[in-house]
């Protein structure tokens, strides 16, 4: 039976999803004619993502209660737990300046790796004094820790969330999105913090959630993000779709594709300040860190984006420290 030419005898879906990819722009991507209504795309995009993470009208400011309070060198590390549902608290370390300021910024920390938040607020040796959550306050910044799903006091619920969300038409970083936004408006609402004084930082497989609460919280004042910096379409390819990739897909947001790619999320954080940095340089990351170097430049406020391709794990508290100490506090336009 004679076939027409052209007949495609390509039988994996695989090939044809690789193919695929990148091949047309995402909707909301950052080029003609949103280049001409800049706050019209951010308002767009922020509107899309707020229905793609089904985040309701309303989100309920969490009551936190004191579980125990312990003293650092210079800094007060309380656990807290933040009723985030009516059944459901998440666990956090408060870290303050010691003696206390009677104000002072509040930054946000998202992790999602190994002991969460323990590494992350000085508990697991004396050693960590240098740890993220103690160099904040190092420069009269306040730090919320919280253990995301998956890690820390929340270690037993990794295996299967991911799964059970997906059946429910939701997913794992949507859910730690809210949750992240829930804890925004915590901070928000404490009288210790100055209006508008609050920052977020996402680390590794927190990038993608703190990245999208990010562009949801309309009185955040800096972002920094710590992680693979690489754009979503990109790395599909580069891994062949994930085939053998040791990363999973709880880190993935459905139907984010067809709207935007990363360098479209970190550009429209503009015009509040951001740092990026990568945690290894690869062939991906350099054309992420231009096109928001880009965009912030299109957008006019080029001086307050800073984007580095590498920075090693031990280098990156006195870093957001430094960068969080300035723009938190600094008077400036949004």
């Amino acid at each position: 039976m004679a076939q027409p030419v052209g007949f495609p005898y390509n039988f994996s879906l695989r090939e044809h999803l690789r193919r695929s990819l990148g091949a047309k722009p995402a909707e909301l991507a950052l080029r003609a004619p949103w280049t001409e209504d800049l706050p019209g795309w951010r308002a767009a995009l922020a509107e899309r993502l707020a229905r793609l993470i089904a985040l309701p009208g309303t989100l309920p400011t969490p009551e936190a209660r004191l579980l125990d309070q312990e003293q650092g060198t210079g800094y007060t590390r309380a656990r807290l737990a933040l009723a985030v549902a009516p059944d459901l608290a998440v666990p956090a370390y408060l870290l303050t300046p010691d003696p206390p300021p009677e104000i002072s910024p509040a930054v946000l920390v998202l992790a999602r790796e190994g002991a969460g938040k323990a590494a992350l607020a000085g508990e697991l040796s004396p050693e960590t004094e240098t740890a993220l959550g103690p160099t904040l306050c190092q420069h009269g910044l306040r730090a919320l820790i919280p253990d995301l799903p998956g890690c820390g006091e929340r270690a037993g619920d990794e295996a299967g969330l991911s799964e059970t969300l997906l059946a429910q038409g939701d997913s794992l970083v949507a859910w730690q999105a809210r949750e992240a936004l829930a804890l925004l408006a915590y901070l928000h609402t404490q009288p210790e913090t100055p209006p508008g004084q609050v920052g977020i930082v996402g680390l590794g497989g927190a990038l993608w959630p703190a990245l999208l609460a990010a562009l949801l919280a309309a009185e955040l004042k800096a972002a920094v993000f710590h992680g693979l910096l690489e754009s979503l379409a990109a790395y599909l390819i580069r891994t062949n779709c994930l085939q053998g990739s040791s990363r999973g897909d709880d880190w993935l947001v459905p139907g984010l594709l067809p709207i935007a790619d990363l360098p479209d999320l970190l550009g429209a954080v503009a015009p509040r300040p951001l740092l990026a940095a990568g945690t290894q340089e690869t062939a991906g990351v350099e054309p992420v860190l231009s096109a928001t170097q880009k965009a912030y430049e299109l957008q006019g406020c080029g001086p307050r984006c800073e984007t580095h391709g590498e920075v090693a794990a031990e280098d990156f508290p006195a870093l957001v420290a430094e960068f969080m100490g300035v723009w938190l506090p600094a008077r400036m336009e949004m």
